[in-house]
């Protein structure tokens, strides 16, 4: 230990550690050095301590050896604003205004360096040499605009985000760096640099890239815009000009679902209060984008939709002022009075009138009814070809149904509906009633001229516990004990609908499933299952994994759940129904093919379920015996009858 204003210098000449595979090994480290990790020291290197002390830690066997001495210098603090001369592996930090930074003699491994300016301050740093022969080796670069500084360019100034830089030096003896910081007053400008400013909390303003003197070397920087609370970013770009096949710059947190290469003069729209830029350019790059704040449009546009159709002329293509873009609202058509009243969004209960919500300026509502659709003329607002998101967001226990009353797009990922019960809705079919998998759903659009569209929708309440009366498309899963599925009802003369079903039993039960009727009056028209015993592990039905239902048959699921999946027109008729029955308890011994999945019992006996097809009919399933780790099953039968050709019992 050296006296309080002293460092400590310490080196092995010989370091001889003989035991390190045996149990525990041989070991050798330093505590309290300014390296980042010593363990094992290297041998006739010279390790500085951070304080006044190094800790030597040594667990050593027969034939071990080591031999280190040490001295003790004056230590540099960071009281010593005079001093501006410093080096890593000898040296911690320093808070002088300017200073050199050059790697302590015959330094190796990694060893960290911090700078701290005053707190309304910002550091620049430039390194004059950095000559780094191997791969492995590195002057780390953290706090600083720029992203990923491993090894700073020569003669770039690099700029703090805060009023503190750490250096991380990994380098080998021969290798070199000079590098010289100061600290700079923090700007006050609404002219914002890229790469020089990180963040601005400013109304408004523009921001462009910092060029310098480095030719051949791209800067990768972000800069986030903070608007205050309640408050949204706009932001659009006057110019774009990315000359190298590596540049780019992305928009993050905005609106629209990927903006990775912004067109110019389209406004973005922040979701929440920051819009954050991120951009790889090179001196040969240029771009301008402006930004103002707005109030955040929670609250969407209240009138009720007339019965006009949207108009579809083209809109004007002037540059967008930084002004928010205008709302006025296009007129829309009235739901038809043709779509079924089993299942269209009540749209007469409330004389209130309908929130209506804009694709690529909201993102998100919960209001119990709503309509979406683009703003009056998006494309001069947004651009041609906007990719965007809109969630609609329930209750835990309730369900949301949504049909569009005018949809006119070019092509079918134009408008998109997800996580509906239908397997497709891209796009969505006019006054079709989708309704949800669980409590949101999304729609995407990505509009060209002259594409319009206008949905509507409104949430319901989850089934009740006691309900039994299921249909395809508008129900997706049941967790009663016993019910029906039924195909759903109003469909109009050739109209498809393809949709799945879930069925959960209570725990400790089968699901036992059987369809009174399976009628599917075309070759497109399918009806399929999976979770059943039969046919589970077998490749059915063109190498897929799907059992067809048959009429009359009685199917067992392996487990508590069941799949159903079907695609259907106005002349299918489906009609099925299933109980739970309890499942056999682990300590059984008696078992049934085609009603039983698997057995883990040390013994047992296995049977066919019988009196489950009809006349003609023949089952498919298999059966698995699982024993301990540490054991093998031993199987015989005393009775095998198989009265038909094509039946069979195989073990494998």
């Amino acid at each position: 230990m050296a006296i309080s204003d002293q460092h400590i210098h310490l080196s092995c000449s010989a370091i001889q550690l003989t035991n390190i595979l045996s149990v525990p090994p041989s070991s050798l480290r330093f505590e309290g050095a300014a390296d980042v990790d010593v363990n094992p020291p290297s041998v006739n290197k010279t390790y500085t301590s951070i304080g006044k002390q190094i800790v030597l830690f040594s667990e050593l066997r027969d034939g071990d050896w080591f031999e280190c001495s040490w001295i003790t210098h004056t230590a540099i603090t960071t009281k010593q604003e005079s001093i501006t001369s410093f080096q890593t592996c000898r040296d911690k930090n320093s808070t002088a205004a300017s200073g050199v930074i050059q790697p302590f003699i015959n330094s190796t491994g990694e060893c960290v360096f911090s700078i701290t300016a005053p707190s309304d301050q910002r550091i620049e740093i430039s390194c004059s040499i950095v000559n780094f022969n191997y791969f492995d080796s590195w002057l780390r670069l953290e706090g600083i605009v720029d992203i990923g500084v491993w090894i700073p360019a020569t003669k770039r100034v690099y700029i703090t985000k805060g009023n503190q830089i750490k250096l991380y030096a990994r380098l080998r003896q021969s290798e070199w760096f000079d590098c010289k910081w100061k600290t700079v007053p923090r700007p006050i400008s609404n002219e914002i640099k890229l790469c020089r400013d990180a963040s601005s909390t400013a109304s408004n303003g523009t921001i462009s890239p910092l060029r310098d003197n480095v030719v051949g070397q791209p800067r990768y920087c972000h800069f986030s815009i903070i608007a205050p609370i309640g408050y949204q970013v706009e932001i659009f770009c006057t110019v774009l000009n990315f000359t190298s096949v590596t540049s780019f710059m992305r928009l993050e947190y905005i609106t629209e679902t990927n903006v990775s290469k912004p067109g110019r003069n389209k406004i973005y729209t922040s979701i929440n209060e920051v819009l954050r830029l991120e951009s790889l350019v090179d001196n040969s790059d240029w771009f301008e984008c402006n930004w103002t704040t707005a109030p955040k449009k929670t609250t969407p546009s209240t009138t009720t939709p007339s019965t006009t159709t949207p108009s579809t002329t083209t809109p004007s293509t002037t540059t967008p002022s930084t002004t928010t873009p205008s709302t006025t609202t296009p007129s829309t058509t009235t739901p038809s009075t043709t779509t079924p009243s089993t299942t269209t969004p009540s749209t007469t209960t409330s004389q209130k009138p309908v929130p209506t919500y804009y694709m690529c300026r909201e993102n998100y509502a919960t209001t119990a009814t709503g309509i979406i659709r683009p703003l009056d003329n998006y494309t001069a607002f947004f651009g041609d070809g906007r990719y965007c998101n809109f969630r609609i967001s329930a209750l835990v226990d309730q369900f949301i149904q949504i049909f569009c009353s005018f949809v006119n797009t070019s092509t079918s990922l134009s408008l998109q509906i997800l996580n509906v019960l239908d397997v497709e809705a891209s796009p969505p079919v006019l006054n079709r009633v989708y309704t949800s998998k669980t409590y949101y759903l999304d729609v995407y659009s990505r509009l060209r001229k002259p594409d319009w569209f206008s949905c509507r929708w409104a949430m319901i309440p989850a089934p009740s516990s006691t309900m039994t009366d299921y249909k395809f498309c508008r129900h997706g899963m049941a967790t009663t004990a016993n019910g029906t599925i039924r195909l759903i009802d109003g469909m109009t003369a050739g109209e498809w609908r393809y949709c799945f079903f879930y069925i959960v039993a209570p725990v400790d039960h089968q699901i036992q499933f059987s369809c009174s009727a399976v009628q599917l009056t075309t070759n497109t028209s399918t009806f399929t299952m999976s979770g059943a015993i039969e046919g589970e592990g077998l490749y059915l039905q063109g190498g897929g994994s799907y059992l067809i239902p048959e009429l009359g048959r009685l199917y067992l699921s392996k487990s508590r759940n069941l799949y159903l999946q079907s695609r259907f027109n106005s002349t299918d008729r489906i009609d099925c129904n299933w109980t739970s029955i309890r499942a056999l308890p682990a300590s059984t011994s008696q078992f049934k093919l085609c009603r039983h999945g698997e057995a883990t019992s040390l013994n047992g006996t296995i049977q066919p379920l019988g009196n489950t097809t009809g006349a003609g009919q023949t089952m498919e399933c298999m059966f698995s015996v699982i024993a301990p780790l540490d054991q093998r099953v031993q199987m015989v039968c005393s009775d095998v009858n198989l009265m038909s050709s094509t039946s069979y019992l195989g073990v494998s």
